[in-house]
Order: structure tokens, then sequence, then C-alpha cells
């Protein structure tokens, strides 16, 4: 009885012995792991600076608010703030820079009954830069055009003019094929003196985001 006993002992104590090993094997080292030897294991991958392996089409639709002001000899120094919204598009060159259309449009009461509401949209192509996985740079030229729509005139439109846009976001949450986004950003229309000079959208806006689209979605808190 002892001897079996220590027998039974032993293997118990080999098993134990044998634990780390195994657990260390997950990690899969060089000439291991399921992508066979010498590969990494399978699924979204970081490069060595953290940043997401992004590759193709990307786009958002992202929500907020901001201001609209207007500088031209006649304006005054008012702004009006008001309900923004904006929609991208682009491809991702790699992981850290993309090329983009941005439409973004922000709408203001210039009365007092909401009796006056004026939009601008800003429309533009540009690159976005991310610096780091989470934070990013873009910016971009285009086109802008105003609005009017009032319940005592008939409906207005300005001429399209050349536009700018620049915006700085952080991916609040994110992985490879997803993110959500928080963005401040300034798109400005140069137009004519008689149709308000530099008319710019100043905003904050969240938004969400898919990136490598038609690959899946992975959240990863950041």
């Amino acid at each position: 009885m002892s001897n079996k006993l220590g027998l039974r002992g032993a293997a118990i104590a080999a098993m134990l012995m044998a634990l780390p090993a195994l657990a260390s094997a997950q990690n899969y080292p060089p000439g291991g792991g399921p992508g066979g030897p010498g590969m990494a294991p399978a699924g979204p991958q970081r490069d060595a600076n953290g940043f997401w392996d992004r590759r193709g089409i990307y786009g958002g639709l992202g929500l907020g608010f901001g201001t609209m002001g207007a500088d031209c000899e006649a304006c005054t120094d008012e702004t009006y703030t008001g309900p923004g919204l904006h929609f991208d598009i682009g491809w991702h060159l790699n992981p850290q820079l993309g090329i983009f259309l941005d439409a973004y449009g922000l709408g203001v009461d210039r009365g007092t009954d909401g009796e006056i509401l004026l939009i601008q949209t800003v429309a533009t192509i540009g690159v976005q830069f991310w610096v780091t996985p989470p934070l990013w740079l873009k910016g971009g030229i285009g086109s802008a055009q105003q609005s009017f729509s009032c319940d005592f005139c008939d409906d207005i439109e300005t001429d399209t003019v050349p536009a700018i846009l620049l915006a700085a976001g952080y991916e609040l949450l994110h992985g490879p094929n997803f993110s959500i986004d928080v963005d401040a950003r300034v798109g400005a229309g140069f137009y004519e003196e008689n149709q308000g000079g530099t008319v710019t959208n100043v905003g904050l806006q969240f938004s969400v985001n898919w990136h490598s689209l038609f690959g899946g979605a992975l959240i990863v808190v950041q």
C-alpha cells in the first residue's frame, strides 16, 4: 500500500511541475501556436507601437453641437449655437494614415423663436493621421454652402465657395474594426462680404466609426 501511495504522490508531483511549462506554451513562442511553426496566434494584431492593423475602407457618423460665427466688415460679433452632424468615408493607406471625404453640417437659429434657420455645410477631402493609437488629426480642403430657411421669406442658398476643415479626435473605445470617438472640429467657408465673409463652424462631435470594413468588429476598452 505504501508503495502505491508513493507512486501516486510522485505522479501528482510530476503533473504539478509540468503545469508552468503547459501554461507558458499557450503564449505560442516561435515554433509553436495555431498559426504554424514560427507564426503568431491567429486574430487581429498590433504593431510594435500599439497600432491596430487597419487597412482599406473606413467610415463613420457623428453627432454633436457647435457655434457659428461670421467675420466681415458689416457683421456683428454674435455667434449662434446649434446641433451639428458629420459623415465621413475614407481609405486606410496603412494603420496610421488615411485619406477621407467628410461632410460636416451645423444648423443654428438666427431668430428669436426658431423662425430663421441657417445651415452651413462644409464638404472636404483630406488626410487623417493617427499620432498614437487613440489620438488622431485630420485636415482637408473643399467647398462650403449656406442655406437659409425662414417663416417670412423664401428659402435661400448661397454660392458654393472654398472651405477648409481641421479636426483633432480621440478614440474613447477602440479595436481593430470599431471605435467610438470624440473630436473637436473647425470648418470654415470663405464667402463674399455680402454673404458673411468667412463663416466658421466650431463644434464638438461624438461618432461611431468602422475600420477595415467587412472584417467584423472587436471592441477593446482603452
